[in-house]
């Protein structure tokens, strides 16, 4: 298998993925095995055709046993997570790609690549190089406190411009070939 050997933020699909307890505490860990697609290099996402691989852990957990908040938020805004356990351990679940960021730890002399973030993929979209618009309900939330500032700073909007009206169509011109309409008009007018 070819394993993702270098830091960076990448696009990944899960693969495979398991709710497990792990370490000396037994803490809740979400083990998920990604198939990394893309790679963010000098500001753009660039495929990757080899498609390395790369098994996240990440802890729902923390050391104390209390709830990991910043793994669980990464987990709803990456993968819609809805916060229950089930949901995690359905392994036909599908999830949308996620953005991963790698980095390197050393570990009793040799380095080791680990996933340190996820987040969701909605603003990196490689195949158009695009940008996703914002959800309506979050763009109406959003306005409500970004609107009156944009206002303050440029007064008054502008009245609409409207369309102009549309244009008559003008009639077609007379068929040369059929002597009705190539005839010309009586000079007599009927009222």
């Amino acid at each position: 298998m070819n394993e993702l050997q270098r830091e960076g933020n990448f696009i990944a699909t899960l693969v495979s993925h398991k709710v497990a307890q792990t370490g000396k505490n037994q803490l809740l860990t979400l083990i998920v095995d990604y198939k990394v697609t893309a790679a963010y290099v000098d500001e753009k996402w660039v495929n990757m055709p080899d498609n390395p691989t790369i098994t996240g852990w990440h802890y729902l957990q923390k050391k104390d046993g209390n709830v990991n908040e910043s793994t669980l938020k990464q987990l709803r805004e990456a993968i819609e997570w809805d916060g229950r356990l089930e949901s995690l351990s359905d392994a036909q679940g599908w999830y949308p790609p996620v953005i991963i960021t790698v980095g390197a730890e050393v570990w009793e002399g040799e380095t080791r690549y680990k996933v340190k973030w996820l987040q969701t993929s909605a603003n990196a979209i490689p195949e158009t190089g695009g940008i996703k618009p914002i959800a309506p309900d979050k763009l109406k939330a959003l306005a409500a406190a970004f609107d009156s500032k944009a206002r303050a700073i440029l007064g008054p909007a502008p009245a609409r411009r409207t369309a102009p009206p549309p244009q008559p169509t003008p009639a077609p011109p007379p068929d040369k070939t059929d002597p009705v309409s190539a005839a010309p008009p009586p000079n007599d007018v009927p009222f």
